[in-house]
């Protein structure tokens, strides 16, 4: 399956530095471009359709507050031009007046700096996941499955999690079981979900405490057996 094209809009050199190597640490992801400014923005997508090119772009990653201009400008020329991809804000502007302007305009998430980058990775690979289940034709069969992609659950499948864990990770943990068909350590169940390997080990634990999943030694590697678990089938 193709990765993930990322682009990247945000003033701060350091910052969109920061991000690209965040990018480059979630598997299944490309950062295609970095783009500073709106007038950047604007020549960038103006030379691909002087190119008769599409973007090129998947998901966008948008800072709101430009040198000069603002972030959904760019958002709205996109969509004004045609694309339909996805858009997640990444920015210090949490007026509700941007907020309603940005869901007004697509954007899927809204990211508030500074943030970490399992806040991040956790965001990108729900986009990411999404884009693969809505990949392919035919029609999706049941209301569990569009649950699923929207990120919402039923009354009867919704619980409550320790402190300091999020439903949506907890998903993405659980399908990377899934997807793998076989034993996976944290660190590469993290490397799956776009996760640190703490923070995948916190939703193992928990999957193995609740019962959906089975910790074992893994053995036949160099120095201390590695822990690995794989999915039961307690949903």
């Amino acid at each position: 399956m193709s990765a993930l094209r990322v682009a990247v809009l945000e003033d701060e050199e350091t910052t969109a530095q920061v991000y690209q190597e965040y990018l480059r640490r979630i598997p299944g992801v490309e950062c295609v471009a970095v783009l500073h400014t709106q007038e950047q923005a604007g020549r960038y997508l103006a030379q691909r359709r002087h190119l008769r090119q599409d973007p090129g772009i998947d998901l966008f990653l948008v800072d709101m507050n430009l040198p000069d201009g603002h972030g959904l400008e760019v958002l709205r020329g996109l969509r004004a031009a045609g694309w339909h991809g996805g858009a997640i804000a990444l920015t210090a502007a949490g007026e509700r007046s941007v907020v309603r302007a940005a869901m007004a305009s697509g954007v899927a998430d809204y990211l508030l700096k500074p943030f970490t980058f399992d806040d991040f990775a956790a965001r990108v690979s729900r986009y990411r996941d999404l884009q693969r289940r809505l990949g392919g034709s035919g029609s999706i069969p049941d209301q569990e499955q569009l649950d699923r992609i929207f990120g919402s659950e039923t009354p009867q499948r919704r619980i409550d999690l320790p402190k300091g864990l999020v439903a949506e990770t907890l998903v993405q943990v659980r399908e990377a079981l899934d997807a793998a068909g076989t034993a996976l350590s944290a660190r590469e169940t993290a490397a799956v979900a776009g996760l640190s390997r703490v923070t995948a080990r916190r939703y193992l634990e928990h999957l193995v405490d609740t019962g959906q999943a089975q910790r074992s030694a893994r053995h036949g590697t160099q120095g201390r057996p590695e822990v690995e678990y794989v999915r039961t089938g307690k949903s």
